[in-house]
């Protein structure tokens, strides 16, 4: 089943019925299987109620999201290794400074900072001097046991020879599972042959709107044309913002030798 949107096409496999009170999508495999014996026996399904209108799940647009996952992993592994000196000292530095806090030894970790650094935690408290961070990150793990931290680093830049600005997040996992996270900014000086952090800031994350965890699909918005010319089956889609942009909306009609078979709509949000 072939859909096109102007120049694109994509393969949807998502075909309708109406039983017992509720709509049904099943993806119409057979039909397809010459062209892609690889979704052969596949039956992916969501269901919605009449009444509400709003389908939980979209087989079309988790195929589309695992393709995307693929696609990206593949850019990346063929992305040629770029990284500098300075960055690869910083990001090693990270990677100790992980299984020093996993372990809960506040004086190495203190042994990370310099000398003379400043530390802003994201609740507002400051800590200035290697002992007083030293202090300060010992009374936290005494106070809880058992965290992991995990240093994401998005950005590694050189500003002079022996001075790195590196920008990021940190996650603290507890035993429990829950997690907390904030942002940092940090400063890392070229000490005796040694880096070490002189300045790091940490604030919170801010919250993401629904909108902005939508962006990723804001491609879909427009007209689609799904067809089976073999079966005489078509579906014909209309995604667009619903008013306020915190939502994504579907409109659907399948038909299948000139008649409609189902009209539908559907409600995409986070």
């Amino acid at each position: 089943m072939a859909s096109k949107r102007g120049s694109t096409t994509r393969t949807n496999l998502v075909g309708a019925r109406r039983a017992a009170g509720i709509l049904d999508f099943i993806g119409f495999f057979d039909a397809v299987a010459a062209a892609d014996g690889v979704f052969r026996d596949l039956d992916i399904r969501f269901t919605a109620g009449i009444d509400s209108g709003f389908m939980k799940y979209s087989p079309c647009l988790a195929l589309v999201a695992l393709f995307s996952v693929a696609l990206q992993n593949a850019v990346v592994a063929a992305a040629p290794a770029d990284t500098s000196p300075e960055q690869e000292a910083v990001l090693a530095n990270d990677r100790a400074y992980e299984a020093a806090y996993a372990s809960g030894d506040g004086k190495a970790l203190a042994d990370f900072f310099a000398e003379d650094a400043d530390f802003a935690t994201e609740d507002g408290r400051t800590f200035s001097g290697r002992a007083a961070i030293g202090e300060a990150m010992s009374r936290g793990l005494a106070a809880s046991r058992g965290l992991k931290l995990a240093i994401t680093v998005d950005t590694v830049r050189v500003l002079a020879p022996g001075t790195v600005l590196g920008k990021g997040a940190t996650t603290v996992t507890a035993k429990s599972g829950e997690t907390r996270s904030a942002l940092f900014t940090a400063i890392h000086i070229k000490k005796d042959g040694k880096w070490k952090i002189s300045q790091l800031i940490e604030s919170p994350v801010p919250d993401i709107t629904p909108r902005e965890r939508l962006d990723g699909l804001a491609w879909l918005v427009g007209d689609w044309e799904e067809t089976d010319k073999a079966n005489d089956f078509h579906v014909n889609s209309q995604y667009l913002w619903a008013r306020g942009g915190n939502f994504l909306t579907r409109n659907v009609t399948v038909k299948r030798g000139g008649s409609v078979t189902l009209e539908g709509w559907e409600i995409i949000g986070w």
